[in-house]
Parts: C-alpha cells; structure tokens; sequence
C-alpha cells in the first residue's frame, strides 16, 4: 500500500502542473413559446454564467476561484472542467488504477424567463486531493452543489455559506449576465 501511495503522490505531483479547461457549448436553438418580437431577440442572447468559490476569514471575503462559462439559453447547457487526472487504485490485487478528475466541475443550463429573470439548473463540484495521514491512501474531498433557481441579471447570489474544512468558513456566490 506504501508504495501505490507513493506512485499516487507522484502522480498527483505531476498532474498538478497540468490545468484542463473544456468547455462545451451546446448550440441548439433556444424553443420559443411565444411569438413576439422581443423574445425572438431575447433568443439571441447568450448568458454568460460565473462561479465564485472563497473563503471567509475574519468575515472578508477571499476569493479562492472564479470561473466563467457562457450557456446558449434553452439548449442542453454548458459544461466546465478544470483540473487534473488523478489515477486512483482500483483495490483490485493486480494493482489496477482508473483516472478521476479532481478539481472543479460544472454543468450548468440557463433559460431566459425575461429580460430580467434567468433560471439557472447547475451542478457543480469542487473536490481535490487530500494526502493520507501514516501512510493511509489518499482520499478525495468533494464538495457538490445542485442548483434550482432563478437570478438577475448583475446581482449575485450567495449560493452556500457554510462551514469547511481545516475550520474555514467557506462560500458559493453565482450571477449571470446576458450577452448580446
């Protein structure tokens, strides 16, 4: 076990170096249920959808990571993955590893209500590697987050605001803007 760790750090090492961004971008037309000039120009309208991740310290915010993906609005959504491979032992006694992503995730699909309401699905994780402790494996911490809601334009929301780990307070904050 000591030394599948030791290949695991090792690796994990030298995937840190490498960052992956991959955006997919759905392009299918946006479904109309009515017909009236002003939303066949809303339909044109990308959204353009940005993720916050921070830290509280002494009630302050500081931002950790911020991402940004752009939505077709009704289509299937956008996906966003930035991160590492990580290989992962398997368990299996030939000492097979499988590859996992390890940093953050989100897919995320908008839809324009109005030209002052968007409704955002998301799901997003944030996860990382964490060392074993006595020469223990590691383990993956992840933090996941599915998302229901509808914002405005210009006006974050604070998605979480809970505890985290090593005693941080930690947050969540979404907000939209449209693209014309």
């Amino acid at each position: 076990m000591d030394r599948v760790n030791q290949r695991l750090q090792r690796s994990a090492w030298l995937t840190r170096t490498v960052w992956m961004v991959v955006l997919l971008l759905a392009t299918a037309p946006m479904a109309l249920a009515q017909s009236d000039s002003s939303n066949r120009d809303m339909a044109t309208d990308n959204v353009l959808v940005t993720v916050r991740i921070g830290k509280m310290e002494n009630a302050k915010r500081i931002p950790i990571k911020s991402f940004e993906l752009i939505v077709a609005p009704g289509t299937p959504g956008s996906k966003l993955l930035s991160g590492q491979r990580v290989p992962i032992p398997t368990g299996g006694a030939d000492g097979a590893i499988t590859y996992q992503n390890i940093g953050f995730v989100a897919n995320v699909a908008a839809w324009l209500v109005d030209k002052d309401a968007i409704r955002i699905v998301a799901d997003i994780e944030d996860s990382r590697l964490v060392a074993g402790v006595d020469g223990a494996a590691p383990t993956i911490e992840t933090r996941q987050l599915t998302v229901n809601t509808t914002l405005t334009p210009g006006k974050p929301l604070d998605l979480v605001h809970a505890s985290a780990v090593d005693d941080l307070e930690g947050y969540v904050q979404m907000e939209v803007e449209l693209l014309e």
